[in-house]
C-alpha cells in the first residue's frame, strides 16, 4: 500500500511530458489521462510487492520437486479483487463517456472551418466569411470550432492532428469527418498529419494562430482582401497567392509561413547563388515555381510540389509571387 501510494505521488509529481495545452477539450483529457495513470501506478505497484512476496514467501527449496499443498481459493478474496476492478473500470468508462459528450456537444455560435488532406499538405476554408481559402489555420481564443474534414478525391488517408488540442481525426476521401475544439490559449501551435501518407508525411505541418476575436477578425478581413479577385487577370495579390499556394509547405517569416514540406524561402537569393547554375535570383525563383522538379533542393522529396503553377498561374501572378518572395514579403 506504501509502495502504491509513492507510485501515485511519483506520477503526481512528475512534470506533465505533453506539449500545453490549449483548449478546453485538452484539459478534460488531460484530467482523464492523469488520474488512469495515478490509479495504474498505485495497482501495479500492488500487484508488484505481492507477486515480489509470494515469489519469496512460497519458492520451493532446492532439490524439492514435490507438489504444494492443496489449497481453496478465499471465496471472499476473489469477490473483492473482482467487484473492485470493475466498478474502477466502469467508473473511468462512466467519466470518460461524460468527458466525451461535454467535448462534442455543439454550440450555436460555433465556427465552421473546412479541412482538407492532400499529398503533401492542409487547405482552410471559412464557410462563414465567403469561402476564405488559406493554408494557415487562424481560430478565435474562446470560440468553438467545428472541423469539417476530408481529403482530396483518391488521395490517400490522412490524419489531422493538433497536438496541444489532443484533438485528432482521419481525413478521408469522401466520406466527410467532424473534430470539435474550443481554444482556450492564445499563441501559435502545429498542426501535422498522423497517418502514413507517403514519402513527404513527415513534412505535412501547418500552423495555428490562436488569436483574440478582434484580432481574429482583423486576419480574416486581412486574407479575404488579400484574396478579392481583381476585375481581370486573376488575383495578383503576391500575399493571398502565397497563402493560397504554397504557405502550408514552406516556412516564410514575413508571411508567418512555417511549413516544412519544402526548402524554407527566407533565403532564396542565397540558394539561387548555391542551386541556381548561374541563373539570377529571379528566373531561379520563377523556374522553381514553373518547373519545380529541375531543381530539388537537398534534404528534401521529389515529386512533392505541384508541377502545374506554370499553367494554372498567370505571368503576372508569378512575376508578382516572384518579386513578394524575393524582397522578402514588401
Amino acid at each position: 500500500m506504501v509502495l502504491g501510494t509513492l507510485g501515485s505521488l511519483a506520477v503526481w509529481l512528475t512534470p506533465s511530458w505533453f506539449p500545453v495545452a490549449a483548449a478546453v477539450q485538452a484539459d478534460r483529457q488531460d484530467t482523464l489521462y492523469f488520474w488512469l495513470m495515478v490509479m495504474s501506478s498505485f495497482i501495479f505497484a500492488l500487484v508488484i510487492v505481492f507477486l515480489v512476496y509470494m515469489m519469496v514467501k512460497f519458492r520451493a527449496k532446492p532439490g524439492d520437486d514435490s507438489d504444494g499443498a492443496p489449497i481453496h481459493g478465499h471465496t471472499g478474496l476473489e469477490i473483492v479483487w473482482t467487484v473492485l476492478p470493475i466498478i474502477i473500470v466502469l467508473g473511468f468508462a462512466i467519466y470518460g463517456a461524460a468527458a466525451l459528450g461535454r467535448n462534442e456537444a455543439l454550440a450555436k455560435d460555433r465556427l465552421i472551418v473546412g479541412v482538407q488532406g492532400q499529398q503533401f499538405a492542409w487547405t482552410f476554408t471559412y464557410p462563414g466569411y465567403g469561402d476564405l481559402k488559406t493554408g494557415i489555420l487562424a481560430l478565435p481564443v474562446g470560440r468553438q470550432v467545428e472541423f469539417r474534414i476530408t481529403a482530396v478525391e483518391h488521395d490517400v488517408l490522412h490524419s489531422f492532428y493538433i497536438p496541444a488540442f489532443r484533438l485528432k481525426q482521419d481525413a478521408v476521401p469522401g466520406v466527410p469527418q467532424k473534430m470539435i475544439a474550443t481554444p482556450d490559449r492564445l499563441g501559435t501551435y502545429m498542426v501535422t498529419c498522423a497517418e502514413l501518407c507517403g514519402i513527404g508525411h513527415s513534412q505535412m505541418r501547418t500552423v495555428l494562430h490562436v488569436l483574440r476575436p478582434a484580432e481574429f477578425t482583423a486576419w480574416i478581413a486581412e486574407q479575404k482582401k488579400a484574396a478579392a479577385q481583381p476585375a481581370a487577370g486573376g488575383n495578383t495579390d503576391p500575399a493571398a497567392l502565397f497563402s493560397s499556394t504554397c504557405a502550408s509547405c514552406h516556412t516564410f517569416k514575413p508571411a508567418n509561413a512555417s511549413g516544412t514540406v519544402g526548402p524554407d524561402l527566407d533565403n532564396l537569393t542565397a540558394d539561387a547563388a548555391k542551386y541556381g547554375a548561374g541563373q539570377s535570383p529571379e528566373d531561379y525563383v520563377r523556374e522553381s515555381i514553373t518547373d519545380p522538379e529541375k531543381v530539388v533542393v537537398s534534404g528534401y522529396p521529389g515529386g512533392v510540389m505541384p508541377s502545374n503553377f506554370g499553367t494554372s498561374l498567370s505571368s503576372a501572378q508569378i512575376d508578382a509571387l516572384v518579386k513578394y518572395l524575393l524582397e522578402g514579403g514588401s
